[in-house]
């Protein structure tokens, strides 16, 4: 631990300046349709800004960690994603994802530090 810290501080040693990019998380939603009903849509959950990060052929036991066998995976359509994590809001195994305007599925989410300030996602890319 660095020196001055505090237990309750990020202990990943991730830059908060580095999340810059826009990540909209899409679940169901109840729509009300203003006379006692309504529908389940599928529309934006929490709208935040996080870091997006290639994954490396390094990080396979981080990949294994999250159920992906690495054998079958094509790197070029993976991302990790660094946000901060919120009170009420937790991303779930495959929730729909919008990272800058593209599409991707949550294959997996970890938290990074005791007590969790921020969490990683495993996102892939959606055809």
């Amino acid at each position: 631990m660095r020196k001055g810290r505090k237990p309750y501080e990020n202990k990943a040693d991730f830059d908060p300046g580095r999340l810059r990019n826009k990540i909209e998380f899409y679940g169901q939603v109840w729509q009300d349709d203003g006379f006692g009903g309504g529908q389940s849509i599928m529309g934006v959950v929490r709208t935040t800004v996080g870091a997006k990060m290639s994954v490396s052929l390094n990080s396979l036991s981080h990949l294994q960690q999250l159920g992906t066998i690495a054998a079958s995976t094509d790197f070029t359509t993976y991302f990790y994603v660094m946000l901060r994590k919120y009170p009420n809001f937790y991303p779930e195994k495959d929730m729909d994802v919008a990272i800058d305007g593209v599409m991707y599925k949550v294959r997996g989410v970890m938290p990074q530090d005791e007590p969790t300030t921020f969490i990683k996602i495993l996102c892939a890319r959606t055809e």
